[in-house]
């Protein structure tokens, strides 16, 4: 016996989210097992809309990236982390000089639907 659930939204803005579940029975030796899979599509979406959230406020008591389109919880820093990323950064300001920009833990906005934190960023 197979069952298929479909639950699908759409918004004005063509984005949709779908899930499915399905439920299956095997007859295994007499003994009868239920196997669940689940496959989410999530919305995906562009910087602009990126930014109307967080100059909406929509985001602003949450730490998060965009990552090709998908809004993705960071994890928080600890002191360790600080520690080596600034330590870092400071070794390659003076390692590469006037040769290259070392940022540190600044936005970045990338082609690919991203807006990432880095630690740190070298631009030349």
């Amino acid at each position: 016996m197979i069952m298929l659930v479909n639950l699908a939204y759409t918004d004005t803005t063509a984005l949709a989210a779908s899930l499915e579940v399905h439920l299956r029975w095997e007859n295994i030796n007499n003994h009868w097992e239920e196997s669940i899979v689940m496959t989410v599509i999530v919305a995906k979406w562009t910087i602009d809309e990126y930014h109307r959230m967080i100059d909406t406020g929509i985001l602003s008591d949450r730490k998060v990236e965009l990552l090709k389109g998908e809004i993705v919880e960071m994890s928080p820093e600890g002191e360790p982390h600080a520690y080596c990323s600034d330590e870092a950064g400071e070794y390659l300001a003076k390692l590469l000089a006037e040769r290259a920009k070392i940022r540190q833990a600044k936005p970045i906005t990338l082609p690919n639907d991203s807006e990432s934190e880095p630690d740190i960023a070298i631009f030349s």
